[in-house]
């Protein structure tokens, strides 16, 4: 809250958004509806702990100090925080709206808290396995070995050479995710443009309602996404979907962007502009399933 306080409140309003959906997810099974109790009971421990946090925010800003070195007790700083907010309780209408958001912002600030250590945990994971791995060349050198690159060559798989008449495939275009390739507002207005075209005349034809549109539109997107990378709208428009540790799309990261759609559309389609304020120029549904829009490289097939 104290380092990231815009992405702490977005995060809130996703957590208290998302919150029916997750919970109506876990009742369609059943290990889900056993635990859903306990994960009741955790929400609530949470939400008092991420109350006292948000307290806490609040009495730092209150309390005088001279530098960040002398900052009030943790204590001081909950119960100054508690104090003022009581003193908003008791204002009729304002109150009730206060203690409102309170609990949001307390519960948010948590589940971000835990997914940025969930994160640095992976990430930690990750680079701990490369960093304690010896280099070949180094192994064999300390083993003694006269020549380190006899045994990696003896161990390398043989290269494979084409049929005799066959040509060579040509190298895939390499997808960069710089932020100057990324895809801008209007880029990904207009394929959402056509992909809303072609899902509406489908619909047309088979005789959908505007909600059966949304949903063939989410489902026709998260299809395209793990299979090509990309929509028929994507296509036109040369844009393609990657996610932000470089792996491919899998079934997950695609569901959860599709439904990450309906909570940028929800607030007045504030999901899809925030690409435009957003330094990273990702929409809500790309912050929720780690995904950005490039612009693919001339010559990458896109079909």
């Amino acid at each position: 809250m104290e380092e990231q306080p815009g992405r702490t409140v977005l995060a809130a309003l996703l957590t208290f958004l998302l919150k029916p959906i997750v919970f109506l997810l876990i009742l369609v099974t059943v290990i889900g509806a056993i635990l859903l109790p306990f994960l009741c009971f955790a929400l609530f421990i949470a939400g008092l702990f991420g109350k006292a946090v948000a307290l806490a925010w609040i009495g730092r800003r209150v309390i005088p100090q001279r530098d960040a070195e002398h900052a009030p007790p943790p204590v001081l700083a909950v119960l100054v925080g508690g104090v003022l907010v009581l003193l908003l309780y008791v204002i009729p209408v304002f109150g009730f709206i206060a203690y409102k958001l309170l609990s949001i912002l307390g519960l948010g600030i948590v589940v971000y808290t835990l997914l940025l250590a969930h994160r640095s945990s992976r990430a930690a994971d990750s680079a701990s396995p490369a960093a304690g791995a010896a280099p070949p060349a180094a192994a064999a050198a300390s083993a003694g070995s006269p020549d380190p690159a006899a045994p990696a060559a003896a161990e390398a798989p043989p290269a494979q050479v084409p049929p005799a008449g066959a040509a060579a495939p040509p190298p895939a275009a390499p997808i960069s995710m710089a932020l100057a390739d990324r895809a801008g507002f209007w880029h990904r207005a207009m394929a959402l443009l056509l992909d809303f075209i072609l899902i509406g005349i489908m619909c047309s034809i088979v005789g959908l309602h505007t909600h059966g549109v949304l949903l063939l539109l989410a489902a026709y997107g998260a299809v395209m996404w793990k299979l090509r990378g990309t929509t028929v709208g994507g296509i036109v428009c040369n844009l393609r979907v990657v996610r932000l540790d470089g792996r491919p799309i899998d079934w997950p990261t695609a569901i959860v962007r599709a439904l990450g759609c309906f909570l940028s559309a929800a607030v007045a389609g504030l999901g899809f502009i925030w690409v435009v304020f957003d330094p990273e120029r990702q929409s809500w549904h790309d912050k929720i399933a780690g995904t950005v829009v490039v612009r693919a490289p001339r010559g990458a097939a896109l079909v």
